[in-house]
């Protein structure tokens, strides 16, 4: 009998029933600890340095679950369905990036009317440190086993937060107006490295998959 034909809400439904509970949990838990740090904290520069610290861990539980996607056990379970790994999994990734991209904005709105700064300018500080962990761990994906990147993309994301504190500590001056226009030029080199291993791994998902079924 032929395969019964879903439509591409239906398909995009069941896959997102796939993306384990914790990641929504660990997203909306972000969520709230920005939405609990406005109401009790005094507009002021460290608190955005604090909440931009805190989206790289966004970018952490996105990348687990796509490095989860593409582990031994995952990768047949989806040769097994008639659609395609690297369907499946760029269907994942549009989930959880919609779902990210959804929670930064909700979130520079917040906070771009809560202080002096203006939507974009907030959106660069807030969004680049997620945007290079997202990059940083797709490399490592390209690179690396699966099974390994789990815990490569925690370390990623811990190294990058860490990196938005000590540079707030020690050069408030990058932060200021005029250096605006390096955030921006850092902003767009990233998301073309980021694009370029997006493409990279869906090559890699194609070679997989190929390999995976000549073994069968």
């Amino acid at each position: 009998l032929p395969w019964p034909m879903a439509s591409l809400w239906e398909f995009v439904c069941t896959q997102a029933r796939f993306i384990r509970k914790r990641v929504w949990a660990g997203s909306a838990g972000i969520m709230l600890a920005v939405w609990a740090g406005l109401a009790v904290c005094e507009p002021s520069l460290a608190f955005i340095w604090f909440c931009s610290a805190l989206l790289p861990f966004l970018g952490m539980l996105s990348m687990a679950e796509i490095a989860r996607s593409l582990s031994p056990g995952m990768t047949d379970l989806h040769l097994s369905c008639k659609h395609n790994l690297p369907q499946l999994l760029l269907v994942r990734m549009g989930i959880l990036g919609t779902e990210n991209l959804l929670i930064c904005l909700v979130i520079t709105c917040w906070l771009s009317s809560w202080c002096e700064f203006s939507f974009l300018r907030m959106g660069v500080y807030l969004v680049l440190p997620f945007l290079l962990t997202c990059c940083l761990s797709l490399l490592i994906l390209n690179l690396r086993p699966a099974a390994d990147c789990a815990y490569l993309c925690g370390g990623i994301s811990g190294v990058v937060s860490l990196l938005c504190v000590v540079s707030f500590s020690l050069c408030p001056l990058l932060f200021s107006e005029r250096m605006l226009s390096l955030w921006w030029l850092v902003f767009w080199c990233v998301v073309g490295a980021l694009c370029f291993q997006v493409r990279k791994l869906m090559r890699k998902t194609e070679e997989l998959q190929w390999n995976l079924s000549i073994n069968m």
